[in-house]
């Protein structure tokens, strides 16, 4: 089961470090080549037509995500490590329209969820991981719900 649900709780200071230079290296990875995987990620051809070397990117791109996925799992297990991956930015996109909009909110919502999760799990005595997965999800739903995009399709039905 420490594979799926991981211990956040009782993290060693290394594994601590270690998730710490994962961050750091993500960042840089990314405030480095901002505008190649903007423009990777908009359209792979016209990235590649205005002079970006798409496949180094892709693939450094690939190779950061897994390195991520690879040192998180056995620390912070499978379900905590796909929510952080996946939900920030679904619930982000709900609200914005740019990509470095994006880059800003998703780690801020990806924070706060976390930290609230790991509060109210401490307080309760209730498992962190799953239950930042449920706050996670209810996050979701409430942005679909008042997202200003799903404001404009209901208007248009």
């Amino acid at each position: 089961m420490g594979l799926l649900f991981g211990d956040v709780i009782s993290l060693y200071r290394e594994e601590v470090y270690l998730l710490a230079a994962i961050c750091i290296v993500a960042i840089v990875f990314i405030v480095v080549l901002y505008k190649e995987i903007t423009a990777i990620i908009f359209d792979r051809r016209i990235a590649e037509s205005v002079g970006i070397r798409v496949k180094p990117v892709y693939y450094a791109m690939l190779f950061v995500i897994a390195l991520t996925v690879a040192l998180c799992l056995p620390i912070i297990g499978g379900l905590l490590l796909y929510v952080w991956l996946v939900a920030p930015a679904a619930i982000a996109l709900q609200f914005c329209n740019r990509l470095s909009a994006m880059f800003v909110v998703a780690p801020v919502v990806a924070a706060i969820v976390s930290i609230t999760g790991a509060l109210v799990g401490l307080e309760y005595s209730l498992p962190v991981a799953p239950l930042t997965a449920v706050l996670f999800s209810v996050v979701f739903i409430a942005a679909v719900i008042i997202s200003p995009k799903r404001r404009v399709t209901f208007r248009k039905i």
